[in-house]
C-alpha cells in the first residue's frame, strides 16, 4: 500500500473544492478503499456493529484484521481531532470502518494488515493532527499481530500491540453479578469447615500445596489465576506429555477419566466435584461467574479454532451446560457449540437451570 505525505491545509481545501462525501461504513468494511473524507464518525453502538461484521469474515477465511485506536486525552475535545483525522482519512486509502470506541477513543479498522500499511497510516495521521496530541494502539483479532516490522518503519515500533478480543467481550449484567457475589458469599461462610477439612486431607494424603494454581483464558481472553484444590501429584503439569497417547478428547483440549497423576484423595474430590469449590473465590474477584463457559488452559485457549473463540466473549463459569449433562465426553467441536448456545441464550432463567442440573449430577456422583 502506498500513501503521501499530506499537509492537513492542502488536504482541506482539495476536500472542500471537490465537495465529495464519503463512503458507507457497510461498504467500507466490504474492502472497499476510503479515498474521500468519511460522512461521519460513527457512534460506538454501530462502530461496534461493524466491528463485529468484519469479525464474522475475518473467522470465516481466519485471515486477520487490525484497527488502530487513537486515545485522546479529553473526551471534549475529541470533535476537533475527528476534523483533523477525517481529513487525513481522505487521502489515505483505509478498508474498514472508522468511529467511536469510548468517548475519548477512535479506532481505523484496517483489513488485511502489514507493517507497511501500519506504518503508513500511523505516519498520516501523526503528521495530520501533530505528534504527541493523543495515544497509539494497534489492536489485532484475534491475537496481536505477529509481523517481522522491516528496519525504517519506525512510527509501528512506538505502538501499543494488543489482542482485539477484549473489545468484544459482553460485561456482566448487574443481575447476574449480584447474584454470583452474594451466592459465592454464602457459599464460601457455609462451607468453609468443608474447605478445612478437605485442605488438611490434601495436604496430610500427598505432598504439596493444598491449591492448584493455573493460568487460564478469561473474559476477552485475558489470563487469570484459578483456584482448585490439588487433586494430583505435586507438578502433575510437566507430566502432561508424556501421557499424550492416553488423551481422551480430541481438539486442543486434555483429558483423561482415569488420570494416573491424580492422587487417591484427589480421585474422590475430583469424583465428588469438590476441587472446584475454591473457584467460589474466582468468583468474588469477578474473574469468573457461577454459569459461563469453563475457562480453558491459556495454551488450549489459544490452540482453539476463531469461531471457537467467540466463547471468550462472556465471563467463564464454575459451571456450563457440558457440566450439567455430566460432562459426558462429546467432541470438542460439539463442547464448543454448547458454550456458544450458552452466550447467545445467556439468562438468569438459564442459569438456574444449568445450576439445578449440575447439583443433580454432583450429587448422584455421576
Amino acid at each position: 500500500m502506498t500513501t503521501k505525505r499530506v499537509d492537513f491545509r492542502e488536504s482541506a481545501a482539495i476536500s472542500a473544492d471537490s465537495g465529495e462525501t464519503g463512503l458507507s461504513a457497510k461498504e467500507s468494511a466490504g474492502g472497499v478503499r476510503l479515498t474521500t473524507k468519511p460522512a461521519k464518525l460513527l457512534p460506538a453502538d454501530a462502530m461496534r456493529a461493524e466491528l463485529e461484521y468484519c469479525r464474522i469474515r475475518a473467522d470465516e477465511h481466519e485471515t486477520p484484521f487490525s484497527m488502530l485506536v487513537c486515545t485522546f486525552p479529553k473526551a471534549e475535545g475529541i470533535e476537533a481531532f475527528w476534523e483533523v483525522l477525517s481529513e487525513v482519512l481522505a487521502k489515505f486509502e483505509v478498508r474498514g470502518p472508522v468511529g467511536l470506541l469510548n468517548p475519548n477513543q477512535i479506532g481505523i479498522a484496517i483489513d488485511r494488515p502489514n507493517w507497511k500499511s501500519i506504518d503508513d497510516l500511523l505516519e498520516v495521521v501523526e503528521l495530520g493532527i501533530g505528534s504527541g496530541k493523543c495515544r497509539f494502539d494497534l489492536y489485532t483479532y484475534p491475537i496481536p499481530l505477529v509481523l517481522d516490522n522491516p528496519s525504517g518503519h519506525l512510527h509501528s515500533d512506538r505502538l501499543g500491540h494488543k489482542s482485539m478480543q477484549p473489545v468484544f467481550s459482553i460485561p456482566l449484567p448487574w443481575q447476574k453479578r449480584a447474584v454470583d457475589v452474594i451466592a459465592a458469599s454464602i457459599g464460601l461462610l457455609l462451607l468453609s469447615p468443608v474447605f478445612l477439612i478437605v485442605a488438611i486431607l490434601v495436604r496430610c494424603t500427598s505432598s504439596g500445596p493444598v491449591f492448584f494454581c493455573q493460568l487460564r483464558s478469561g473474559l476477552g481472553g485475558v489470563p487469570f489465576v484459578i483456584f482448585k484444590f490439588r487433586s494430583m501429584v505435586n507438578q502433575a503439569e510437566l507430566q502432561q506429555f508424556d501421557l499424550m497417547s492416553l488423551n481422551e478428547q480430541d481438539g486442543p483440549a486434555f483429558k483423561i477419566s482415569s488420570d494416573p497423576r491424580a492422587t487417591r484423595f484427589g480421585r474422590f474430590l475430583r469424583k465428588s466435584s469438590l476441587d472446584e469449590l475454591p473457584q467460589l473465590l474466582n468468583v468474588l474477584r469477578g474473574e469468573m461467574s457461577l454459569v459461563g463457559p469453563r475457562p480453558l488452559p491459556c495454551n488450549e485457549s489459544d490452540a482453539c479454532q476463531w469461531w471457537q473463540r467467540r466463547r471468550l466473549d462472556v465471563t467463564p463459569g464454575i459451571t456450563c451446560t457440558w457440566q450439567a449433562r455430566g460432562r459426558e465426553l462429546v467432541s470438542f467441536d460439539q463442547w464448543m457449540r454448547m458454550d456458544l448456545e450458552y452466550v447467545q441464550n445467556r439468562s438468569l432463567q438459564t442459569d438456574l437451570r444449568i445450576i439445578l442440573k449440575t447439583l443433580k449430577f454432583v450429587l448422584l456422583r455421576r
